[in-house]
């Protein structure tokens, strides 16, 4: 086919050439505007990503924030550990106070036992 053509061209002299000269430049011309087309629909594309996206400076002033915020929690947990006591240590001094109310209950009794056989 393309033989044909170019032995019409060569055949037909300068109107056939610039007729095909002319298809070409139709053809080339839709192809670009195809194109421009779809680099427009690939700019829009783009530019809605870019929205999108999060600058490497936010993201980075993000990320330092949450770690100040941490390094503030840490802090705070750090305190009450220090201020705070365990089950076992709570119990253990509960346990032993326990203890130290019964011994004081039994002296008060033993008191009131005294008060009461002195006043008869």
């Amino acid at each position: 086919m393309e033989v044909g053509i170019f032995s019409l061209v060569l055949k037909g002299g300068w109107a056939a050439s610039l007729a095909f000269l002319l298809y070409l430049l139709l053809k080339f011309e839709k192809r670009m505007e195809s194109l421009s087309s779809d680099m427009k629909k690939l700019e829009e594309k783009l530019e809605d990503y870019h929205k999108k996206m999060v600058s490497k400076e936010e993201y980075y002033r993000d990320v330092s924030g949450w770690r100040n915020e941490l390094n503030r929690l840490i802090l705070k947990l750090e305190e009450l550990q220090k201020h705070g006591v365990t089950k076992e240590e709570y119990y253990r001094d509960v346990s032993g106070w326990r203890a130290e109310i019964q011994k004081l209950e039994d002296r008060l009794l033993k008191v009131l036992e005294k008060l009461s056989e002195v006043q008869k």
